[in-house]
């Protein structure tokens, strides 16, 4: 069995530490083997990045035991020998002229963690662990040191180095760039590999038009200056997974108005077409969540086809949407509650609070820390009700869209004050106050707090039909009527005003009050 399972692919080298027997650990044989590849690797024209990980499921576990025991019998002489062509490899991985990435996928202990040190950008599985344990067998990280320092900062480093302890927050640490789920963890890489690509692209364009760079008055080669590009473009990767995550969410407005105007094949074949690209350029798993996201959206426009109402629609697309999250909170809870403490997790690192603590004042820091774990200590508990929330949103978003678009160019299709006039059964008020009594109860307390935030989210819904019931019948131009709304929602206590608008009106239905007198009676 090879010691290296090298495959190039769209110019990405998959280099896969392939003993998984002794979960990756390197001996002589493989430092020599890895050191080689590497350099081949970046001699090779053809190869813009390199990607790092390990078979089976560990990325790898240091120097290997048995190995390190014959070099327990050799002399001074050999074991230096051996140091400095660990050193080498160490050195080589850590100054490769393409952008490298560690894909951590399962435990790194020792030297493993001195290769994701060396690394441009790691990307760690949430089960990784990470531990410099060379201390608890006697020896010192002499030669990945420099590098882990690098990475962690000192003060860090003295920590790990002499206690061998565990590292359970490597995103605090700056030990790796992002942390994700297992399936999550092959998008990521597809978004970072997706920046490297432009990055690459600008390089070789300033490659084509000049051998050297001026920067701040000298003279820089093509490789350096290509290098620099790449890793500037290379920390742009979670910006363009925000970016991707909005194109996401606008997917199916385009895709309504194939519906409503071509037919339903054309819109399910644009809706397949999108996913399967998504499916090649970031992974088949990216591809099958855009295509369980974006196809329940088009029973909006079914619905309008049928003559049934877009209102009617938006019920259809968030009951499956809905139906979709509450399978995956099932069967994949961890992983769901771990994607949705993700941004709240890096909000309160030490990494993110140093550098808040170097533009703003300390009690303004202080007051964020504890908004922040106030924030976090709450989605712990209704993250399951979130999801909801944001399939709700998602579904109004995209109607919002397609509204507006036929408001402007087909207003045909649309039922006026559809709407303006919702307005919710008697019965949400009614387990609004179940909600509310069962959580007096611990046992049932979780669930009654995600079931008020979903009800008062539906009532400020119905809270928003209200105000927008009103701001159509001002005597002002549409754009004023459009800036009402737009304050109303700006305010910080929106969401508290429109859900006790909505929770009264089923009571005392404020629109009533808007008809003429003879019309109420």
């Amino acid at each position: 069995m090879p010691l290296l399972d090298i495959a190039i692919e769209r110019q990405v080298a998959r280099v896969v530490l392939n003993r998984p027997d002794v979960h990756n650990a390197f001996d002589d044989a493989l430092i020599a083997e890895l050191t080689t590849a590497l350099g081949a690797l970046d001699a090779d024209s053809g190869v813009r990045a390199v990607l790092l990980t390990g078979a089976g499921a560990s990325f790898s576990a240091g120097a290997d035991l048995n190995w390190m025991r014959r070099m327990a019998q050799a002399g001074e002489a050999e074991n230096r020998a051996d140091a400095e062509r660990l050193a080498a490899l160490m050195r080589t991985l850590n100054f490769l002229s393409k952008p490298t990435i560690a894909r951590v996928n399962g435990a790194a202990y020792g030297g493993g963690v001195g290769l994701v040190a060396c690394c441009d950008i790691a990307i760690a599985a949430d089960g990784a662990k990470f531990g410099l344990t060379e201390v608890k067998l006697g020896l010192v990280p002499a030669v990945i040191s420099p590098y882990v320092i690098a990475a962690i900062g000192a003060r860090h480093a003295r920590r790990l180095f002499v206690t061998g302890e565990m590292c359970l927050s490597p995103i605090s640490l700056s030990m790796v760039t992002k942390l994700a789920p297992q399936r999550i963890v092959s998008v990521m890489m597809g978004v970072f590999f997706l920046a490297l690509s432009a990055s690459n692209f600008l390089a070789s364009m300033l490659a084509r038009f000049t051998s050297s760079a001026t920067v701040n008055g000298q003279l820089v080669d093509r490789a350096a200056a290509m290098s620099t590009y790449a890793s500037v473009f290379a920390r742009l990767g979670v910006l363009a997974l925000g970016v991707m995550v909005l194109l996401a969410l606008l997917a199916p407005f385009p895709l309504l108005v194939v519906r409503l105007r071509h037919g339903m094949v054309p819109a399910l074949l644009g809706t397949v077409s999108a996913a399967a690209l998504v499916g090649s350029i970031v992974g088949g798993g990216a591809g099958l969540m855009y295509l369980m996201l974006v196809a329940p959206a088009l029973l909006i426009g079914e619905s309008m086809a049928r003559g049934r109402g877009m209102l009617r629609g938006c019920g259809w697309a968030f009951a499956l949407l809905a139906l979709e999250v509450g399978g995956a909170l099932v069967f994949n809870n961890d992983e769901m509650r771990a994607i949705a403490l993700a941004s709240l997790e890096h909000s309160r690192s030490p990494e993110f609070l140093e550098g808040m603590r170097a533009s703003m004042p300390p009690e303004q820091v202080d007051a964020f820390v504890e908004q922040a774990t106030t924030a976090y200590e709450a989605m712990q508990v209704v993250y399951p009700a979130a999801y909801v929330i944001l399939v709700a949103l998602f579904v109004l978003i995209n109607a919002s869209l397609l509204r507006l678009y036929l408001r402007r160019r087909d207003p045909g299709w649309l039922d006026a004050g559809e709407f303006e006039g919702v307005r919710w059964p008697f019965v949400l008020a009614i387990a609004f106050v179940a909600l509310g009594l069962a959580v007096l109860s611990p046992l049932l307390r979780p669930f009654a707090y995600n079931g008020l935030l979903i009800v008062a989210f539906f009532f400020g819904l119905q809270g928003l039909a209200v105000v927008s019931f009103y701001a159509q019948r001002l005597a002002a131009p549409p754009l004023l009527r459009a800036a009402v709304l737009v304050l109303v929602l700006i305010n910080p206590w929106a969401p508290q005003i429109l859900s006790l608008i909505g929770l009264f009106d089923i009571w005392f239905d404020f629109r009533k009050w808007a008809e003429p007198p003879e019309a109420r009676a």
